[in-house]
């Protein structure tokens, strides 16, 4: 009889220990960059141009840094020129937005692109090792 009594409760207690957690909901994040932050949405397009194939190229903006806004990364290797691309960005204004053209011949040229909303907001011609920067205002 004792045991009876022991595994009567034991099983009741079983079921009430292992009972799942209710889902924790997910709260929808009000902005998309840094909280307090000034924020906006912009249109950007990246354009390299040049006669030869560079090593590589980078676009992105904030280094892929998706505190500051919606992630932005890509890198080519040994692209076809004119090469163009482009993003909708939703961050913090001031963000920054970046063109890293790589060549180990320094004698080739190549010129660097970004236009913000279509309106150009930097243009900047270079070899070897081209860093462009704009900003999101």
């Amino acid at each position: 009889m004792r045991l009876l009594s022991f595994h009567v409760l034991l099983i009741p207690l079983f079921f009430i220990s292992c009972k799942k957690d209710s889902a924790i909901p997910n709260k929808p994040k009000t902005v998309c960059g840094t909280e307090g932050w000034p924020q906006g949405n912009w249109k950007i397009k990246f354009v390299v141009n040049g006669l030869v194939k560079p090593d590589s190229i980078n676009f992105n903006i904030n280094d892929g840094q998706t505190q500051f806004g919606t992630f932005y990364y890509k890198t080519f290797i040994q692209p076809s020129l004119i090469l163009m691309d482009s993003t909708n960005f939703c961050g913090d204004k001031n963000s920054d937005i970046i063109i890293k053209v790589y060549n180990q011949d320094t004698t080739k040229t190549f010129t660097t692109t970004i236009f913000l909303n279509d309106s150009l907001i930097i243009q900047k011609t270079g070899y070897g090792y081209i860093f462009t920067v704009g900003q999101c205002k």
